[in-house]
């Protein structure tokens, strides 16, 4: 979209070019002043083209306040049931205790530099509910990440574990992403743990 625009604005531009500088030969006798005159009506002629191709601002760049939700299943011990004899149920059921559903959440403020959704570290509050019957709750500090934004306002990142796609709109005013991830713990098959991230942000 934006290289559609800057295309139409270009075009535009040159096509009034002729008209522009036919007055400048008409008016060269008037020396220094009718010159300016004539970069002022060209400038004027731009500015107009732009704000009707929506402006000079690239809707990629900027500040937008994000809100963050996940939901996160973890699980242990899963693949082995039932035990296979004489092995006892206590050591199921005990790694079974620890598998929890927890929920994620944050709220943050991104900078978008056309190119990147630059997210900073931020404090995530986790809400966790383990199948022992136990509830907890913590904070920690998530580690900044850089989520690349295409020409058509598509993002995405790879982060190992974990993927991020979505997609900012035409005109900037907001955006939102998913991310999906998947670990599992060692030994394989005794613990895993997989989660889904929504995001949405806002132009401030």
């Amino acid at each position: 979209m934006r290289r559609i625009a800057i295309t139409l604005l270009s075009a535009a531009i040159l096509g009034a070019m002729p008209a522009v500088f036919a007055q400048a030969d008409k008016s060269q006798a008037g020396g220094l002043p009718a010159l300016a005159q004539e970069v002022a009506a060209l400038r004027a002629l731009v500015a107009q083209l732009q704000e009707q191709v929506g402006g000079n601002a690239d809707p990629y760049t900027g500040t937008f306040a994000v809100t963050l939700v996940e939901t996160s299943m973890f699980g242990c011990g899963v693949s082995d049931f039932p035990p296979p004899p004489p092995t006892s149920l206590q050591p199921y059921l005990a790694r079974q205790a620890a598998s929890s559903l927890s929920v994620r959440s944050a709220s943050f403020d991104v900078e978008a530099n056309g190119t990147v959704l630059l997210v900073p570290a931020f404090e995530l509050l986790t809400q966790e509910l383990k199948l022992s019957g136990k509830y907890a709750t913590d904070t920690r500090i998530e580690g900044s990440e850089a989520i690349v934004i295409a020409g058509d306002g598509s993002l995405y990142a790879d982060l190992g574990d974990s993927e991020v796609t979505g997609q900012i709109a035409n005109d900037g005013s907001m955006f939102s992403a998913v991310v999906r991830g998947r670990s599992l713990d060692e030994p394989p098959g005794t613990c895993e743990d997989v989660w889904t991230v929504n995001l949405t942000g806002v132009r401030k």
